[in-house]
């Protein structure tokens, strides 16, 4: 996750334990003011004016104080949504220099070096070219020098061994070019 992305869930987070916070507030006084107005009910019943006028403004405070608060509660739910709102598209907008520049420079990097890696192959492959090119000279030689001095499988073979036919039909040292290069194979053999 982004840093961007990051910093707004924070912000998300604060706000709503805010609202959460406020909603028990409210949850408490409302509690409380179920009770009060059984007590205020009572003094009522049993006449006690003292106690009646004090439970009286206590019940009035408490619902005040939730009428308040429940105003304060919606407008704070509003006023939340609206500025994660805000939030959220000016993160989004932030999409090309905070995520996908970034990305970029990585891939930029990544294929950098895959070319590098894909120079170093061929040049590599040069190699094994000029290898196999001078086994061919070097085996060309041999088979001008038997053919000038008309040279017999029974002049060269010795001991069983098939060394003319070796000569005459040599077989690669080195795998063909073809064969050497990187096979979807070999990519997912890479990745283990």
């Amino acid at each position: 996750m982004t840093k961007a992305i990051e910093e707004h869930y924070e912000k998300a987070k604060q706000r709503q334990v805010k609202i959460e916070e406020l909603k028990q507030k409210i949850q408490q006084n409302k509690t409380d003011l179920v009770s009060k107005q059984a007590a205020y009910k009572n003094s009522v019943a049993e006449g006690d004016d003292v106690l009646t006028d004090s439970l009286f403004h206590e019940v009035e405070a408490l619902q005040s104080q939730i009428k308040a608060d429940e105003h304060k509660f919606r407008t704070l739910n509003d006023a939340t949504s609206e500025f994660l709102k805000a939030d959220a598209v000016a993160v989004v907008k932030s999409y090309t220099d905070d995520v996908r520049a970034v990305h970029q420079e990585k891939a930029d990097n990544a294929l950098l070096a895959v070319e590098e890696a894909k120079q170093a192959y061929i040049k590599a492959l040069d190699v094994v070219d000029g290898i196999d090119d001078a086994f061919k000279a070097d085996t060309r030689k041999y088979q001008q020098l038997i053919k000038k001095r008309n040279l017999t499988k029974a002049d060269v073979n010795t001991d069983g061994n098939i060394l003319l036919h070796k000569i005459e039909y040599p077989t690669d040292i080195i795998p063909r070019k073809i064969n050497l290069g990187v096979s979807s194979e070999d990519i997912k053999e890479g990745g283990n």
